[in-house]
């Protein structure tokens, strides 16, 4: 058991939730402008196109960045219906699907006129986190109170949230970069082989990048 631990495969397994990660679901570019549509109508500039691995039954997309008293959510029409501000309807941002009829395709990010004005007075950075749903397959164990009785453990499938991905669209872009060195703390050496990841909130749910080696102890990214 503690070689399987020590071999087990992170790609297909979720060691926060002990159920497997049967899905891959990222999105390109992960960041991009707004662009002026007309008629009150603006789009981001750069289509989303996602890129998945296996069976996404579902995705649900939260929208954060607005300034206050902006209505978000996804609009279930396809993107290429919408022509003027008047069909983003109840909105003043939103995610359109290329093809609304799907668990998951490509979409854009929409705003009315009214939202582009308090984005650009706010100077804010319009984020959508797409959570992608699959069928996943985990064990739960059943203890008894009473010492004489055996305990039993569950295989069972849930539809649970199985893959995450984060994009920004933004018209005041700080590009960054970011770099560690990391060494041994006794002999001083530099430590290659090591793995970073950043994300953007305390809890660690919004991936930011992952800083890859350049050698010698060094790691960076651009952000």
């Amino acid at each position: 058991m503690v070689n399987d631990a020590k071999t087990i495969d992170k790609s297909k397994y979720n060691l926060e939730t002990g159920l497997t990660r049967s899905i891959t679901y990222t999105i390109s570019p992960a960041k991009t402008e707004w662009k002026d549509m007309g008629d009150g109508l603006y789009r981001s500039t750069d289509k989303f196109v996602r890129t998945k691995r296996g069976t996404v039954t579902d995705v649900k997309y939260e929208i954060k960045g607005a300034p206050s008293g902006l209505t978000v959510g996804e609009l279930k029409t396809d993107s290429s219906k919408i022509d003027d501000e008047s069909d983003l309807k109840k909105y003043d941002i939103c995610v359109a699907q290329t093809d609304a009829s799907k668990p998951s395709s490509n979409f854009y990010l929409y705003c009315n006129e009214e939202a582009m004005k308090k984005i650009i007075d706010s100077k804010s950075t319009i984020k959508v986190v797409a959570k992608a749903y699959a069928d996943e397959k985990g064990g739960r164990k059943w203890t008894p109170a009473v010492v004489s009785q055996q305990k039993i453990t569950f295989l069972e499938e849930f539809n649970t949230l199985s893959a995450k991905a984060t994009v920004k669209v933004t018209s005041d872009f700080k590009l960054g970069s970011i770099s560690i060195r990391k060494f041994d703390k006794y002999t001083k050496a530099h430590v290659d082989g090591a793995t970073y990841y950043m994300y953007e909130d305390k809890e660690c749910e919004e991936f930011l990048g992952e800083l890859a080696g350049k050698g010698d102890g060094l790691y960076a990214s651009d952000v």
